[in-house]
C-alpha cells in the first residue's frame, strides 16, 4: 500500500498501487505462460491438453509481477512484492532452468531505479520496461551476460500495467504527465486529450486504465473511468499518421485486443465481445445525436473586432460505394457565438448544405465563432472545405 514510513501511525491505509490484481500473459512456443500480480507464481498451459489447467512452472521464481517472452526465446519475469526492481530470465528454450551457470543462458539483475516495475512490452531492439517513475530498455548482448539494462528517461513512469501498448516495434504509454512514445528515443506525444484523462479521469485503480492499438485506423485508444465511476466508461484516442486528429466520448469497455488474424479491433465489456469499426451503427443502434465534430473558437485578429458572416459554401458529399455516385451530404452545421470570452454562447443553426444554388445565405455577427458538425443520417459523408464570407465589424 506504500513505502515503509509513509503515512501516520494509526491513520487509514492509503489506496494500494495494485489493489486489483492483473494477469500478464505471453506465448512461449505453443505454451501460454502467465503471472498474476497478486499471486506471483509463473504458470504455463499446454493447448494440446486443453482440459488440464495451468500449472506452476518447476523451479521458476515465485514472487513476480509480469512475464515477457524475449525474441531470444527466454521467459523473463519482472518485479515482485519482495523486490519490485528485479528482472530474471530462464535458460534459452528451457522454462524449468532458472539458476545461472556457465553452461546455460539464465541470469538476473536489478534495474537501476528507485521505482516499482509496472509494465513491460517487446519493442524493436529489446524489452521496454516502465516503472512508476522512469523508463528502461533491456537489450540482448550475448554471452556471458546475455542481457543488459539501460535507463532511458526519468519522470516518465506508467500509471498501470495495461497503460502501455506495443505498436510495430514502438511503445506508447500513459504517465501522470501525459502520453509518451518510445521509438529508439523517449518523446512526449503532443495531444489535446491527455488533459481530459488526467484531470477528469480516475487513475487510482490501475486495472481500470488500459490502452489499445486500433490497427485499422492506426490510432491509440485509452479507456478509463471518469471521476465517480467504478469501471471504465470513457475513452479518448489519438492518430499516429498524417494530420493529427483525436476524439473523445463515453463507452463502457474493459479490455482491448488488436488481433493478428483480423483488421478490426475487438473490444470487450465484461464478457461481451464487440468488433469495432464495422458498419455505421452502434450494435444496431443509430448514432445520430451521439457523435459530432467541433472546432475551437476562432476570431479576427485578437478578437478586438466583430466578424459579420452572410454566406456559406459547402464542399461535402456522400459517396455510395455500391453505385459509385456522390450526392449531397447528410450533415448540418451549427455556429456557436460569443461576444466575450466569458459571455454566454448563442447558437445559429442548424444549417443544412442541401441547397440547389450551391451556397447558403445566413446572417450573424460575433467576436468569436465555434463550428459544430452533426450528422443527420447513419451514412458515410465528407465535410470537405467550408467557406464563410465574412467582413470585419466594429471594434471592441
Amino acid at each position: 500500500a506504500g513505502l515503509f514510513g509513509s503515512g501516520y501511525y494509526g491513520a487509514a491505509i492509503p489506496t494500494p498501487i495494485d489493489n486489483v490484481g492483473q494477469w500478464s500473459l505471453d506465448n512461449f512456443g505453443r505454451y501460454l505462460v502467465t503471472v498474476h500480480s497478486q499471486d506471483g507464481r509463473l504458470f504455463s498451459w499446454d493447448p494440446t491438453t486443453p482440459t488440464v489447467i495451468a500449472a506452476p512452472v518447476t523451479n521458476a521464481p515465485i514472487d513476480n509481477t509480469l512475464v515477457v517472452v524475449t525474441d531470444e526465446r527466454m521467459i523473463m519475469v519482472l518485479g515482485g512484492k519482495g523486490n519490485p526492481r528485479r528482472v530474471k530470465w530462464c535458460d534459452r528454450e528451457n522454462m524449468t532452468v532458472w539458476a545461472a551457470s556457465a553452461t546455460n543462458t539464465a541470469g538476473s539483475f536489478e534495474l537501476n531505479s528507485g521505482g516499482t516495475i509496472i509494465a513491460a512490452v517487446r519493442v524493436q531492439g529489446g524489452i521496454l520496461v516502465l516503472t512508476d517513475v522512469d523508463a528502461h530498455i533491456i537489450e540482448y548482448v550475448g554471452a556471458p551476460y546475455y542481457y543488459a539494462r539501460r535507463r532511458l528517461s526519468e519522470e516518465v513512469g506508467c500509471v498501470g500495467k495495461n497503460a502501455l501498448v506495443g505498436v510495430t516495434g514502438m511503445g506508447f504509454w500513459l504517465s501522470k504527465e501525459g502520453y509518451w512514445r518510445y521509438d529508439g528515443n523517449v518523446t512526449l506525444v503532443q495531444s489535446d486529450v491527455d488533459y481530459e484523462v488526467l484531470t477528469n479521469g480516475d487513475l487510482t485503480v490501475p486495472a481500470n486504465v488500459f490502452l489499445g492499438y486500433n490497427g485499422f485506423n492506426r490510432e491509440i485508444w485509452t479507456f478509463y473511468p471518469r471521476r465517480g465511476s467504478a469501471t471504465p466508461d470513457s475513452y479518448v484516442f489519438v492518430s499516429l499518421d498524417g494530420a493529427p486528429y483525436w476524439s473523445k466520448g463515453s463507452m463502457a469497455r474493459t479490455a482491448f485486443m488488436n488481433p493478428v488474424w483480423d483488421t478490426k479491433p475487438y473490444i470487450y465489456s465484461g464478457f461481451q465481445e464487440y468488433q469495432h469499426e464495422v458498419g455505421l451503427l452502434a450494435d444496431g443502434a443509430s448514432r445520430i445525436n451521439d457523435i459530432f465534430a467541433e472546432t475551437g473558437e476562432f476570431e479576427i485578429g485578437n478578437g478586438e473586432q466583430n466578424m459579420r458572416v452572410d454566406r456559406i459554401w459547402f464542399d461535402g458529399s456522400n459517396y455510395d460505394p455500391s453505385t459509385g455516385t456522390s450526392y449531397t451530404s447528410d450533415y448540418e452545421l451549427l455556429f456557436k457565438l460569443r461576444q466575450a470570452p466569458t459571455a454566454p454562447q448563442r447558437t445559429i443553426g442548424p444549417i443544412s448544405p442541401d441547397n440547389t444554388i450551391g451556397y447558403n445565405s445566413t446572417r450573424f455577427r460575433a467576436r468569436s465563432v465555434q463550428v459544430r458538425v452533426e450528422p443527420v443520417a447513419d451514412t458515410t459523408w465528407a465535410l470537405g472545405k467550408v467557406r464563410l464570407r465574412m467582413k470585419s465589424g466594429g471594434a471592441r
